[in-house]
């Protein structure tokens, strides 16, 4: 296949390896380990990143993952400028994915261990979206010097100030995240390296696909299809809403009108029922001081409804009916 062909998931698996080979020899071996690629700064922020976000669950925060870029990316002198391309015009034969391969990493440690990060993938997503589309100034220019001689704080905004405003934030952070304690935090977070659990960031790099939607959707692919379907879905749940409520409406009040319909037949009944019981009330002989005394038709016509139930006054004394 294209994507056997391209050896992207070999180059994904053999990243981890580094760096999880890495974590290993100071954790567990307890030794200091030296990293250095050939320029200096692409493998090895590759490596140094991966391995800290193994060794320390801070990072593994949305602001932690955000001080870890600034500190091993940024400030440490990653081309981006010369990686992505940003401000050349032609085709330039520097440009190379080394961003996207340690984003991409980082979301298969995220996948196999979902309660370790703070962040989802839809935090990476966004995150490489905004790497290209140049919105902020935090990926721009290859070095701190040439920053700051274009003064990009002054002219553009921050990717974090953005990504970790709370309205923001929220929509990235993981329910499920366990926070560690202090005593978790002495163990490394344990990852796979074996071929069979490297598998493609489809949420990523195949969410414009067309073959791939017409397939099944996995979990991953149909958070992204939610994000960029927010406003439209929202607008939908909204009159949605509104139409229940008024057809909730409209059902509580045929209920209690039926209700209430209901009541006033049973309480004819009941009348009924006692004004025949008392017009054919014949009481029998009784040895009782006060024998019953003749119902007075007059007043049963002004009973009232019932509860409590009718009764009718004769004489001095009231009978209930």
């Amino acid at each position: 296949t294209k994507l056997g062909q391209s050896k992207w998931l070999h180059h994904i698996r053999q990243i981890l390896l580094g760096a999880k080979r890495v974590a290993e020899c100071v954790k567990i071996e307890r030794a200091s380990c030296l990293v250095h690629c050939s320029d200096g700064w692409d493998r090895t922020a590759q490596l140094t990143s991966l391995a800290q976000l193994i060794l320390d669950p801070y990072y593994r925060t949305i602001k932690g993952f955000a001080v870890l870029i600034e500190k091993e990316w940024v400030s440490f002198g990653h081309q981006f400028e010369e990686r992505i391309g940003h401000g050349h015009a032609e085709v330039h034969d520097q440009r190379s994915p080394i961003f996207i391969q340690f984003i991409d990493c980082v979301w298969q440690m995220l996948r196999q261990s979902p309660l370790s990060f703070e962040f989802t993938e839809e935090f990476l997503v966004s995150m490489l979206d905004h790497v290209y589309d140049c919105r902020f100034g935090t990926f721009l220019f290859n070095f701190e010097s040439q920053r700051r001689m274009a003064q990009y704080k002054e002219k553009t905004e921050s990717l974090w100030s953005f990504l970790l405003a709370p309205k923001q934030s929220d929509i990235y952070v993981n329910y499920l995240y366990q926070y560690c304690d202090h005593g978790e935090t002495q163990k490394m977070l344990q990852i796979s390296t074996d071929s069979r659990r490297i598998v493609l960031w489809e949420a990523y790099h195949m969410r414009y696909s067309k073959e791939f939607f017409d397939c099944s959707v996995t979990p991953a692919v149909a958070a992204m299809q939610r994000s960029s379907q927010t406003h439209s879905r929202k607008k939908y749940m909204s009159v949605s809403k509104s139409h229940v409520q008024r057809t909730c409406s409209v059902i509580e009040k045929k209920a209690d009108e039926a209700k209430q319909e209901h009541n006033n037949s049973e309480s004819i009944i009941v009348i009924t029922e006692c004004l025949e019981d008392s017009t054919s009330y014949e009481p029998a002989a009784s040895s009782s001081p006060h024998p019953e005394k003749a119902v007075d038709e007059a007043m049963i016509d002004n009973l009232p409804p019932p509860p409590p139930p009718p009764v009718v006054s004769t004489g001095n004394s009231i009978t209930e009916l």
